[in-house]
């Protein structure tokens, strides 16, 4: 009985020790941690489904919000670009803005890019895909969008700029600047929306390179012994100027049926006319030159008779040319270049057609520095002029530097029996018989007329006015009529002009420029220009003071000015040269130039005053002298 109560106790007091520990932790569970802030609460973060989107011009993106409270406000920064309603964002135009969403929970932000959307895959390209610079230059470039056939607005491209080499070129927001002699690529990553394409610039950085021709007023002919195209060329350096050598460089013509060039610089005449060669000194520099290119030389009336076989070539006459009982050459039109080098031609007889005949036919090239003296013109059957003139039939070409003596028959020499042509068939004029828009500068005509003759001495049925500049005309015959004029064909029988007063009046229709018209006793008619010589052979007398110290004959068909007089005249130094061509006709000018005083003892010297011009003829040695 004993053991069994005294278990019974023992089970009792476990259990009631069981219940204790319950009961305590019970107890502790319910008492507060005095660390513990009675306002933690778990952390909740507003978010939107997107950071950034991209959206085209009236399209829709919708936005959802995680951990959003109970009240939702939307928001756009800038609603001309895009604008929201519940979390749905629509494009309104090109740009960028920001969506935001504000709540009991936070604010969150989404940035919306609106592009228009184009047709066509996206496409760019530069402003230039090729620049040459010398260093320290500049070139600004700039990346061009396309998307289809329609082009991307620069604010809708972001563009990042490199250089392949910056030692050689740089480049900084498009802006290209180079470095040192060399070459590089400088790239272009265009991006447009999710889009990207890369395009390039090839730079070329060039040192300075001078280059010049040394062959002499760029005219070529078969006269030039040493076929070769001469230049001088250098490059500047850190060194100084180096030169470069003509084996370095390459030659080629870019006009082979003229002139054919080789790539060391010979070349063989193919033709006449102006020839172009481009002539390139590695990949830094290339200049293209032209030359007047002469295929034939005139020495002789038998080489000057290719005229009417090669009727555009180009001539240079090296003598002068006498057709005294030889036949002159039938040319029946002339397209070339006759350059008379100051040379004649002199003693041609042209024997008139009723349809016309003169020395170069329809001419529309060019005559220019050449003299011709004592032309005639043969009426045909005796009798007839027809429609023919001296120099040209047609004339719609250029003479220049032209002196022109002839002689032609008269109204005289007209037969009436020729009824059934009317006096405008059967008339020509001295010089050139019809014009469109020639060119008459420089250019004394010494006609030799019949009295009471009413050919005209520069043009007749003019269609268009010709351009006459500085020309003198001089005729023997005392009918004004005579001169200068043309014929209108609106009268047959009404071509001449019966007065004066006429006939300026219509040359200043038919000619649209100055001229200056002098009658047999050299009274001027008109003057309205300054006359450079062309005469034949002018004879220039010198004087100082009174006395003559030198005669100069000047080259035929040069035009005189000081560029080609001598400075030194019978020992004197000239300083200027004043000129005073009183009559085109004179074969004898007198000059009065001003001259230099000579200085050769230090008396001489200090009596130098500001007024004059002076030139030492020797030392002067001012010791124990005193300087003025």
């Amino acid at each position: 009985m004993t053991k069994s109560i005294r278990k019974a106790c023992l089970i009792g007091c476990i259990i009631c020790l069981v219940c204790l520990l319950f009961a305590a932790g019970a107890c502790n569970k319910n008492e507060k941690d005095p660390n513990e802030d009675p306002n933690d609460k778990p952390e909740i973060i507003l978010t939107l489904s997107e950071s950034q989107i991209e959206i085209g011009i009236g399209e829709t993106f919708t936005l959802t919000a995680q951990n959003a409270g109970e009240t939702l406000v939307w928001g756009s920064d800038n609603e001309s670009v895009a604008v929201v309603a519940d979390g749905v964002v629509t494009g309104i135009s090109t740009g960028q803005t920001k969506i935001s969403l504000r709540s009991e929970t936070g604010v969150a932000e989404c940035v919306v890019i609106v592009y228009q959307e184009l047709g066509g895959a996206f496409s760019a390209t530069l402003n230039s895909t090729s620049v040459r610079l010398y260093a320290e230059g500049t070139y600004q470039l700039r990346a061009v969008g396309k998307t289809g056939d329609q082009t991307v607005s620069e604010k809708d491209m972001t563009v990042e700029w490199s250089s392949e080499n910056p030692s050689v070129a740089t480049v900084n927001n498009g802006l290209l600047t180079a470095v040192a002699v060399g070459e590089t690529d400088i790239c272009a990553l265009v991006q447009y929306g999710s889009e990207k394409f890369e395009v390039k610039c090839h730079v070329l950085v060039i040192p300075e390179v001078h280059m010049s021709l040394t062959n002499e007023n760029n005219i070529i002919s078969e006269m030039n012994e040493e076929k070769q195209i001469g230049i001088d060329c250098s490059v500047v350096t850190n060194d100084g100027q180096i030169p470069v050598e003509n084996s370095e460089l390459t030659f080629e013509s870019l006009t082979p049926n003229i002139l054919t060039v080789s790539a060391d610089g010979t070349y063989e005449i193919a033709g006449g006319g102006i020839a172009q060669v481009r002539v390139s000194y590695e990949k830094y520099c290339s200049n293209v030159y032209e030359f007047v290119v002469y295929n034939h030389l005139i020495e002789t009336t038998e080489q000057f008779a290719v005229i009417s076989e090669d009727t555009s070539g180009y001539y240079l006459m090296m003598a002068d040319l006498d057709f005294s009982n030889k036949e002159f050459p039938k040319i029946t039109a002339f397209s070339g270049v006759l350059e008379g080098n100051g040379y004649s031609i002199s003693n041609v007889k042209i024997t008139a057609e009723i349809w016309g005949n003169s020395m170069f036919g329809d001419l529309s090239g060019e005559i220019r520095n050449v003299s011709f003296e004592n032309i005639y013109l043969e009426p045909l059957y005796g009798k007839m002029v027809g429609q023919s003139a001296l120099l040209s039939t047609f004339f719609t070409g250029t003479l220049s530097n032209i002196y022109f003596q002839g002689s032609m028959p008269g109204q005289n020499a007209i037969s009436t029996q020729w009824a059934d042509y009317t006096k405008w068939n059967l008339y020509g004029a001295f010089l050139v018989r019809a014009s469109l828009d020639g060119v008459m500068e420089n250019c004394i005509i010494d006609a030799n007329l019949d009295k009471d003759t009413d050919i005209t001495l520069m043009c007749t049925n003019a269609g268009s006015p010709v351009i006459v500049k500085n020309v003198f005309v001089y005729s023997s015959s005392d009918s004004m009529t005579s001169h200068l004029g043309y014929y209108t064909a609106a009268n047959e029988t009404d071509f001449a002009f019966g007065s004066k007063q006429q006939a300026l009046q219509n040359a200043q229709s038919c000619f649209d420029s100055q001229y200056w018209l002098i009658d047999e006793k050299g009274a001027s008619l008109k003057e309205e220009c300054v006359f450079e010589d062309v005469r034949p052979k002018v004879y220039l007398e010198i004087y100082k003071g009174e006395e003559q110290i030198g005669k100069i004959e000047v080259k035929k068909g040069q035009i005189v000015n000081e560029s080609n007089l001598p400075r030194t005249v019978g020992g004197y130094l000239i300083a200027d040269y004043n000129y005073d061509f009183s009559n085109p006709i004179e074969q004898t000018v007198s000059l009065h130039p001003t001259f230099y005083t000579p200085i050769s003892t230090a008396e001489e010297f200090s009596a130098i005053t500001g007024e004059n011009k002076y030139y030492l003829t020797t030392d002067i040695d001012f010791e124990g002298k005193t300087f003025t």
